[in-house]
């Protein structure tokens, strides 16, 4: 029975956005090690491009709330209009923006240890 929960970990695709490149390579890197897909862009419009050539929904979209090309929320109100039911993280290194996310989004502050990334993306997949 491992074998198949493992699988079926793998195959869940994660959007990651986020425009601070290490960042976004060290969250990309913790994703891949727990088994997910990781597609990454570190701006709002590159994340429609990304999210443009799926054919199905990713599984969850983590995204900063600032961007280039536009806020993290427009982004997610953009994939929404494809996908309504996408579950989403927001991570921002300004806490006190935690008041702006929208009920049913879960909220990440900046720095976060690798621990609370894994448990937030759990318990979005979970909801």
């Amino acid at each position: 029975m491992g074998a198949m929960a493992e699988s079926s970990i793998q195959a869940l695709t994660i959007l990651m956005v986020e425009d601070e490149a290490a960042l976004r390579r060290l969250v990309t890197t913790v994703l891949e090690r727990q088994g997910f897909r990781v597609l990454s862009a570190e701006s709002a419009t590159d994340a429609l491009v990304v999210a443009q050539r799926l054919e199905t929904s990713p599984d969850l979209v983590v995204t900063d709330l600032l961007l280039p090309g536009g806020s993290g929320l427009r982004l997610v109100a953009r994939l929404r209009e494809r996908w309504p039911d996408l579950p989403v993280i927001v991570v921002s290194g300004h806490p006190e923006q935690a008041d702006e996310i929208p009920a049913g989004f879960a909220f990440l502050a900046k720095p976060f240890g690798t621990a609370d990334l894994v448990a937030a993306v759990h318990e979005a997949l979970d909801r």
